[in-house]
C-alpha cells in the first residue's frame, strides 16, 4: 500500500534490490560491466517521489523528515518505460488521477 510515511523503507528496499540486481548480473556475466537489465514492478510511486528519483537518476538526496537516512545511490540509473510518453495517468479514481 502506498503511504508517503513509509518512503524511507521504500528507498531502502529499492537500494537493496538494485544492489542485488548488480550482484546477480556480475555473477551471470563476469567481466561484463554493462549488462542490459529490465527492472519491472509495481512501485506505487509518483514520478516526483524519492523512490522514482533513486531508480531513474541513480541517487536521491536526504528527504525532509528522514534525517537519519543518508543520501542514497545505486550503481546505475534505469530508464522509465513511460519517460518517452510523458508519464500519462495510469490510475483513475474520483479523488486521484496520476501515473504511479
Amino acid at each position: 500500500t502506498w503511504d508517503p510515511k513509509n518512503m524511507d523503507i521504500k528507498l531502502l528496499q529499492v537500494r537493496l534490490t538494485a544492489d542485488r540486481i548488480e550482484e546477480v548480473a556480475a555473477r551471470a556475466f563476469p567481466g561484463v560491466t554493462d549488462v542490459p537489465v529490465v527492472w519491472m514492478g509495481d512501485f506505487n510511486t509518483l514520478p516526483d517521489d524519492g523512490v522514482f528519483r533513486l531508480i531513474t537518476r541513480g541517487s536521491v538526496e536526504r528527504l525532509e523528515g528522514f534525517a537519519w537516512l543518508p543520501e542514497l545511490r545505486i550503481a546505475r540509473p534505469y530508464r522509465s518505460a513511460y519517460a518517452s510518453v510523458g508519464h500519462p495517468p495510469t490510475t483513475f479514481t474520483p479523488s486521484f488521477t496520476a501515473c504511479i
